[in-house]
């Protein structure tokens, strides 16, 4: 349901993913009725309190004006046109239906408008204030409805469609309301969706009709609103291959024109217009409220966006699927003087961000980035006197000696990075049209993006790992292989074939040698073999196996080809004497520094958020959160922000009584007990967790917290797991 999908998709919230390799049959749970219920009822309970939002009215400087009553499980907060009243979608957390309400904003009066099993959705204003327009769902149709708002008179329905339809304004003249038309999508990046609009002219012989402005495409255009005048349209979307607000021409037989991006660095939505038609707001990709300018003379022009006040602390969005769209959490008056936001609760388990910390070879910290955000894949510039990285959906480079920032793209939908041998541009992938593609701009973010590479297969993930020394060849991982594409001279071949999982690949200096990640002994492991293929007369490939405890990644050649670094299972930073003429030699390895505990090693949980999918360690093909400078001195990490939790010592027997296995919704987990730390372990992941009573424990790589519970007999019985979201249930399993 459209309803719950919603409350559950939030941007840097993270979704639990289990990365179990082989996943274990689903156990029956022996859970006596009577435990039974009461685990159903901590879990409605715990699920409500994650997802309550509290309705916030904000001034334009994001100063709390007033809070709109308890926190509820609110969606599409609309403002009325005199900004009096807010209509709003509120499900009931036990049934999970979900009603219209209007509330006024002065005297907190509540009148609800429905009262049936349907499910509504996306509630518009006529222009007077006297009607709300709506979509309920029921019986496999999207139902466009109009009622009185005062709570009088019956609801009249205006049209109906098979399809899952949105609706996100109504026009002043009352004669059309803004249609997203949305259909599940085929690839990793969710729904599709088409703008129309919805003809309803009261004095109109023809019935009500959709008017397509834009085809279901993967541009997502979404969120549409009518500026005052009726002149204009504006909406977010991906048809510049990168999320924006874009404005046209709308005249009233529903055509289009002149199409125009008016927002630079990424939109998430929430567009909205000042009644005088002089501003137009947005939410930034970075979650800042942004207003601009708009004249409207004989050549309109749109101003420079101003930020006007930041919303990250408030407010988590997430840039796909639509479910959670900003368009669905927030509203901005007419007048353009509030702001209403649907607030998120402080969840346990939230995401607190990361920051970039730089040690040298013997683990000592050298320098660290006080601005926390959601750092994706830090690569070190050949030179080591930069480090690019993926914050908050977009690509920055950062000089390590000034701090000077250099946004690289704009906040969009791309993902991994790979430096020019000369430093002088980067590399990434950016999903466009349904395929990915390999771009390059100049990293001084000067200048425009060249294409180098678009992949065969459509909605393929394609990870970048490397650029070659010479400049000529570009690595990624896709469906299992390592691909190589040498620039200019046709389609990428094969490495390493889709017998094993591996990643992470990185060309010698003399592109002689790939070293590499694969799990061809049951574990992954770091590998070297030759580059080019032999012949088919040739006797079968030589690879050498480099670690041996385990190695996840962090691949670096040093620049001279004599050293190898890899970081191990363990959370070592290695380092392996190499050469590789005349033919390749390797030294046992020797540890260098143990990293964090605050750091991801193999991944237990996927994150789901800005640059999707999640990139971390070993879980999605080796974009990995750090990476050694090629001199071997220097290792960037992108290092969670660790919960302030007290950390306390619970007895070896409160321990032992909570280790098992448990099943954490289909997927089999094992906590046992190491070195005085309970341990969460998820397939071949383990998290280490660290108690803050006899009862809740904490995870400092990913933010996660566990609350156990005991049935009558005193025995642990279940646990609840928090993780941003929504908690996530886990039974103990009998023998």
């Amino acid at each position: 349901m459209w309803g719950a999908a919603s409350r559950r998709t939030t941007t840097a919230t993270a979704l639990i993913a289990l990365l179990a390799v082989g996943v274990a049959a689903r156990p029956t749970s022996q859970l006596d009725p009577q435990t039974a219920s009461a685990v159903q009822a901590t879990l409605v309970e715990a699920d409500f309190q994650a997802n309550a939002r509290t309705l916030t009215l904000y001034d334009r400087r994001g100063h709390v004006e007033r809070l709109l009553g308890d926190a509820a499980l609110y969606r599409w907060p609309v403002l009325s046109p005199d900004a009096t009243r807010v209509a709003v979608i509120i499900a009931e957390h036990r049934s999970q239906r979900s009603d219209l309400w209007v509330i006024d904003l002065v005297s907190g009066a509540r009148t609800r408008l429905t009262s049936d099993v349907s499910e509504q959705d996306s509630p518009v204003w006529s222009s007077d204030g006297v009607y709300l327009a709506y979509i309920s769902r029921s019986d496999g149709l999207s139902h466009v409805y109009r009622r009185p708002a005062n709570g009088t008179g019956d609801e009249e329905l205006l049209f109906q469609d098979s399809r899952p339809l949105l609706l996100t304004d109504w026009s002043r003249d009352g004669r059309f309301l803004s249609v997203s038309v949305v259909e599940r999508g085929l690839d990793f990046l969710g729904d599709r969706s088409g703008l129309y609009v919805l003809r309803i002219d009261q004095n109109s012989a023809t019935e009500p009709r959709l008017i397509a402005l834009s085809g279901i495409d993967n541009s997502r255009v979404f969120g549409a609103r009518f500026s005052p005048d009726g002149q204009f349209i504006a909406y977010r979307s991906r048809e510049s291959g990168t999320t924006e607000i874009w404005a046209r021409r709308f005249d009233e037989s529903g055509n289009t024109s002149g199409a125009r991006q008016v927002s630079r660095g990424g939109a998430l939505g929430m567009a909205s217009w000042r009644r005088d038609g002089q501003e137009l707001y947005f939410l930034s990709s970075d979650l800042s409220i942004m207003a601009m300018g708009m004249d409207a003379g004989v050549a309109v022009t749109f101003g420079q966006p101003r930020v006007l006040f930041k919303a990250e602390t408030l407010f988590e969005v997430t840039d796909y699927p639509f479910a959670g769209a900003p368009e669905g959490l927030g509203d901005v008056s007419p007048d353009g003087q509030h702001i209403l936001l649907a607030v998120p609760p402080r969840n346990k388990g939230r995401w607190l961000g990361q920051r970039l910390t730089i040690f040298d070879r013997q683990g000592t910290v050298l320098r660290r980035w006080d601005e926390a955000g959601e750092y994706i894949q830090p690569q070190f510039s050949p030179d080591g006197t930069r480090v690019a990285a993926y914050r908050d959906r977009a690509l920055w480079t950062f000089d390590i000696a000034s701090g000077k920032e250099v946004q690289i793209t704009p906040g969009s939908l791309s993902y991994s990075l790979a430096w020019s041998p000369d430093g002088r541009r980067i590399a990434y992938v950016s999903y466009r049209d349904r395929y990915s593609g390999v771009y390059a701009k100049a990293s001084s973010g000067v200048g425009g993006e060249q294409l180098l590479y678009r992949h065969a297969e459509p909605g393929a993930f394609i990870p970048l790992t490397d650029w070659s020394h010479d400049g000529r060849l570009l690595s990624f991982n896709g469906g299992n292989v390592l691909w190589a594409v040498r620039l200019g001279r046709g389609p990428a071949v094969e490495l390493v074939g889709r017998e094993f999982n591996t990643f992470g690949l990185r060309f010698s200096q003399d592109s002689r040698f790939v070293a590499y990640v694969s799990d061809e002994s049951g574990r992954n492991e770091v590998y070297v073999r030759p580059f080019e293929k032999p012949s088919p007369f040739s006797p079968l490939e030589r690879t050498w196996q480099i670690s041996t405890g385990g190695g996840l990644g962090l691949i670096q050649w040093r620049e001279d080809s004599r050293e190898l670094y890899y970081l191990a299972a363990d959370g070592w930073v290695m380092a392996v004497d190499v050469s590789t003429r005349p033919t390749f030699r390797a030294s046992p390895a020797r540890p260098l520094f143990q990293v964090p505990d605050t750091f991801p090693l193999e991944g237990v949980f996927a994150r789901s958020g800005t640059n999707a999918p999640d990139c971390s360690c070993g879980v999605y093909g080796g974009c990995e959160q750090g990476s050694i400078s090629r001199d071997g001195q220097r290792v960037v990490l992108a290092l969670p922000v660790a919960p302030d939790r007290r950390e306390v010592s619970v007895s070896p027997d409160v321990l032992a009584r909570i280790a098992g296995r448990y099943d954490l919704v289909g997927r089999e987990v094992v906590l046992h007990v190491a070195d005085d730390h309970l341990v969460f372990q998820a397939g071949r992941g383990a998290v280490r967790m660290f108690a803050s009573s006899a009862n809740e424990f904490f995870m400092k790589a990913t933010n996660a917290e566990l609350e156990f519970f005991r049935d009558q007999q005193g025995e642990v019985s279940h646990f609840l797991l928090y993780q941003g979201g929504a908690p996530t249930l886990g039974i103990r399993m009998r023998r």
